[in-house]
């Protein structure tokens, strides 16, 4: 009879974008956080989430595109280094099982999670389209009577920060206790504020486009608008946007390089 009791961990290589796990180390660093925890804490509790929000599974098209995708994004200019991660068996049963039931590369989700972790709220802002700086940069003139996402985030953020507890707000160890009982809270509650806000505004046609890419709008889904490094490490791609990258990929120089 094996009396040996279960492993409390699970250990787990991957390849990170080297300026992905840069920010990840040095903002970690700072803030005195114990990445492996952080890491699984969040897995723990946004996999569920990706099983909700992202509607369907990848094409095998699809996942090749984004497999081939990340491998040249690696052998790229800054290249990638190598990172372990110690997860808990549970965390790391339900990280196989999203990534086999919504055919996602790995390394694509675990890469997206540690950006979005370790970047500053200015780099994920300037690189995807859905807070992009075309809307930030915009004065209230030219915004006209359009929504602007600039004033949104600030909005938004101002909300919830008189929503909490004096403590929470206040207090270094409450603040971050609050961050980290969610810690993609905040990119998720925004985007879903900028998806209301289109969908709102917008024509019937548009509407019905929304709702078919409403992906786009969590933080496993943000699509990439300036940065062809960060669109080849997307966890998601519909083929009808593969069908116009693959057109778009014959005219242009390779990812990466």
């Amino acid at each position: 009879m094996n009396t040996e009791s279960p492993p409390s961990r699970s250990k787990i290589t991957l390849r990170v974008w080297t300026p992905i796990y840069r920010a990840l180390v040095d903002r970690t660093d700072k803030a005195l956080i114990r990445r492996d925890q952080l890491i699984a804490r969040t897995l723990a509790l946004e996999l569920p989430r990706i099983r909700e929000e992202l509607p369907h599974p990848n094409s095998d098209r699809a996942y090749q595109f984004l497999e081939q995708g990340r491998k040249a994004v690696f052998a790229g200019k800054y290249g990638s280094t190598q990172m372990s991660l110690a997860l808990t068996p549970s965390v790391a049963q339900a990280l196989e099982d999203v990534c086999r039931e919504k055919n996602i590369p790995r390394e694509n989700l675990l890469n997206r999670l540690l950006m979005l972790l370790g970047a500053s709220g200015d780099y994920v802002n300037e690189n995807f389209w859905i807070t992009s700086s075309k809307w930030r940069d915009r004065t209230p003139e030219e915004a006209g009577t359009e929504w602007d996402a600039r004033h949104l985030a600030s909005s938004f953020a101002a909300k919830e920060f008189y929503a909490e507890s004096f403590d929470n707000a206040f207090s270094p160890l409450g603040r971050m206790e609050t961050v980290l009982e969610d810690p993609l809270g905040r990119y998720r509650a925004l985007l879903g504020e900028l998806y209301d806000g289109c969908h709102g505004g917008s024509t019937p046609q548009m509407q019905e486009q929304l709702v078919r890419t409403r992906y786009e709008f969590t933080p496993f889904g943000m699509i990439s608008e300036k940065n062809d490094d960060l669109f080849a490490l997307s966890c998601y791609l519909a083929d009808e946007s593969l069908e116009l990258e693959e057109g778009y990929a014959l005219m242009a120089p390779k990812r990466g390089k």
